[in-house]
């Protein structure tokens, strides 16, 4: 036998039901919101026939059958006459209440069946079967219920907790409707949240509710369609009473395949949101196939866009050029303040070649040899950024001391390591560089972004001169000094 998760859904008003049979002729039409679908068929004889019971019959492919509906309380004593195919008509007692499953058969061989009920009460009410498949019947689209406790279809998050009217004997009779199968999930914690997973073209949930207060909920299908509902006692009469069988959410023309329904109370205002069954159109034909896999709204995989790969590239060559600019700024301030002309430390002349050969190795014009500094009177600051330009050709030597002399050939040394590490600095720099823009236009060519015709970056040709670079002629006359 296939599992409850897998029960067919039959409203009165499907071709199975027969409510014409024998000689019962006045079952009605009850239109009413507290009946699954709105309607419910009822025996209420006009008394021109006389007739005092009511039958009916129902035909179905399955293993087994339950009838929903109610039976009016003090007709607890009378039996009903139930008869399945050609066998022995037998008494049952149905339970009495205003609104439960009536009657349920035994287990039954797989196949076609039909179920005879006679001797109902008058005001008896049949408002849905459901059928039982087995496991080698067709179930494509049928109506599948689905009750709240069915784990392989439905799951909560949060302060759910589950719901049981407490139900009396049948002789008692039942005061009040039950839901179905005698359970819910009940919540009023803002937040909370239920996820059905299903297979079929469309999907209606229903539940109860008592509604004195707004109750808002949202409905997201697929992980894309959402939907905000707002039930107020506005919308809906005042309804002040445990309604069962509440239209909480429906949607149609579905695609086939698995869906993912996610519920989430979003404000309560203290009334309590209760879930109480499912139904949906099955898109599959194997009952077997009616358990679903979990949830699938968790996030894709992640996968970085083709422009993030570029912009991350191109980002990193920014980063490079900023620290190349960096190093070569403050190289080059450092290099003033080792060399600045009004110093009371002169650097030889000795060491012009040297240094030059270092900033050569860059494409720069050699540095030229500083001219003598003029004397700076006693208890006089010189000023020389403010002095002019003539000033500097005094022929007037500043005093040198031994001291002064070891000092300028300490200097001297450092300052040819520092150009020697500068110089391997910046080699170290342009080789990261090209191999920045080398995987640069790997990962274009990757994406299908390489043109032909692309030029290489201008620093590419130009940063660092090569040996075909062309050399600038000597300059005739006096060069203006550079401050590396």
């Amino acid at each position: 036998m296939a599992s409850r998760s897998v029960s067919i859904f039959h409203d009165d008003s499907a071709p199975g039901f027969n409510f014409t049979t024998g000689t019962s002729v006045d079952w009605v039409v009850e239109q009413d919101s507290k009946w699954a679908g709105g309607r419910s068929m009822v025996f209420r004889p006009d008394g021109s026939s006389g007739e005092v019971t009511g039958d009916f019959a129902f035909t179905f492919e399955g293993t087994s059958v339950s009838f929903t509906g109610s039976l009016p309380i003090g007709n607890d004593s009378r039996h009903v006459v139930v008869q399945v195919d050609d066998g022995t008509p037998s008494a049952h007692r149905f339970r009495a209440g205003p609104y439960q499953e009536l009657y349920r058969t035994p287990n039954l061989s797989a196949g076609n069946h039909t179920i005879y009920a006679r001797n109902l009460p008058v005001g008896s009410a049949i408002d849905f079967a459901v059928v039982i498949p087995s496991q080698e019947d067709n179930i494509l689209g049928k109506t599948v219920i689905v009750d709240n406790l069915s784990n392989d279809v439905v799951s909560y998050e949060g302060t759910w907790g589950q719901f049981a009217p407490k139900k009396v004997s049948a002789s008692e009779g039942q005061q009040t409707g039950l839901p179905y199968l005698d359970t819910m999930h009940q919540t009023s914690t803002n937040g909370d949240i239920a996820v059905i997973n299903f297979f079929g073209s469309s999907v209606s949930l229903f539940g109860q509710v008592s509604i004195s207060r707004p109750l808002t909920v949202n409905f997201t299908l697929d992980c894309t369609i959402s939907e905000t509902a707002v039930f107020s006692p506005e919308s809906y009469n005042n309804i002040s009473e445990k309604r069962l069988n509440f239209p909480l959410y429906a949607r149609q023309g579905l695609s086939d395949g698995l869906h993912d329904l996610r519920i989430t109370l979003i404000e309560s205002n203290d009334e309590v949101l209760s879930l109480d069954y499912i139904l949906y159109t099955a898109s599959f034909a194997d009952p077997r196939r009616a358990t679903p896999q979990k949830s699938f709204c968790s996030p894709p995989p992640y996968m970085v866009p083709a422009g993030a790969i570029i912009g991350g590239a191109l980002g990193g060559m920014a980063v490079f050029f900023f620290s190349l600019f960096c190093v070569v700024f403050f190289v080059k301030r450092r290099g003033r303040k080792m060399v600045r002309p009004n110093s009371t430390l002169l650097l030889s002349l000795d060491a012009a070649p040297s240094i030059s050969r270092g900033v050569e190795a860059f494409g720069m014009a050699p540095i030229a040899k500083p001219p003598p500094a003029r004397s700076v009177p006693q208890n006089v600051h010189p000023t020389p950024f403010e002095s002019s330009p003539s000033e500097w050709n005094t022929s007037t030597p500043v005093p040198q001391t031994s001291i002064v002399k070891d000092q300028g050939k300490q200097q001297l040394q450092d300052s040819q390591i520092t150009a020697r590490r500068t110089t391997q600095e910046f080699g170290e720099l342009y080789r990261a560089v090209q191999m920045l823009s080398q995987e640069t236009q790997r990962l274009r060519g990757q994406l299908g972004e390489r043109s032909e015709d692309a030029q290489p970056p201008p620093y590419e040709d130009h940063f660092l001169p090569t040996s075909s670079s062309p050399v600038a002629p000597p300059i005739s006359g006096p060069r203006p000094s550079k401050h590396f």
